[in-house]
């Protein structure tokens, strides 16, 4: 473990409670106004009424596969992530203060395969604890080490669906970039906006429409 210093607590402080007081302030908003389930100890909330019952079941889902097939990395998980929020204006981040785990759920629609949404979802969840873990054991991110970062996470998901017998992942080296801070804006301006104008109803049918094909699969 990497020795904690003052400086680390400073940029600690800094870079995940100051700077990130807007999303810890809209977090806990979230939290007293927005209806919620427990399962298997992680609080589960989706502020949209009608993707909230396909939210909840795909983090149940979720959270069982990984329970069921790497226990390393479930109890990371425990270890580092209390709130999971469906958060199509985050995108995919994790929140230290509250150690909060935002997904867009609409990263890991697969319109044909329900299994792989969840397949996908909970290797979400997985690069998010991995962050956590890391932050956990000392190593904060800085713009000197962000890919590096990145790529521990990437690789922890990678690793993931490879063990349920992926061997061509969405987090391959190959299928990843590094975009520019520019870049990072432009997608999170772009997530807010997607998010401000989309049709909850529309998406609500979408996700209903998916379940029955699950219902229906032999």
């Amino acid at each position: 473990m990497i020795r904690r210093t003052f400086t680390y607590y400073c940029m600690l402080v800094w870079r995940y409670y100051l700077l990130q007081a807007p999303g810890i302030l809209l977090d806990l908003i979230l939290r007293c106004s927005c209806r919620h389930s427990v399962i298997r100890g992680f609080r589960v909330q989706d502020p949209t009424a009608e993707t909230r019952e396909h939210f909840q079941s795909v983090v149940r889902g979720a959270v069982q596969l990984i329970a069921e097939c790497d226990a390393i990395r479930f109890h990371r998980l425990e270890r580092e992530v209390r709130t999971i929020t469906n958060a199509a204006w985050f995108g995919s981040s994790y929140g230290r203060a509250l150690r909060g785990c935002y997904v867009d759920l609409r990263w890991c629609y697969h319109a044909t395969d329900p299994d792989m949404t969840v397949k996908m979802f909970a290797s979400f969840l997985i690069y998010e604890a991995t962050r956590g873990h890391l932050m956990s054991h000392g190593t904060l991110l800085r713009d000197s080490n962000r890919e590096r970062f990145s790529c521990v996470c990437r690789t922890q998901a990678q690793r993931f669906l490879n063990k349920l017998g992926m061997t061509n992942t969405p987090w391959d080296a190959d299928q990843v970039f590094w975009p520019s801070r520019r870049a990072r804006w432009e997608s999170a301006v772009k997530n807010i906006r997607d998010a401000w104008v989309g049709d909850p109803v529309l998406e609500g049918k979408i996700w209903d429409d998916v379940k029955m094909r699950h219902r229906k699969k032999p």
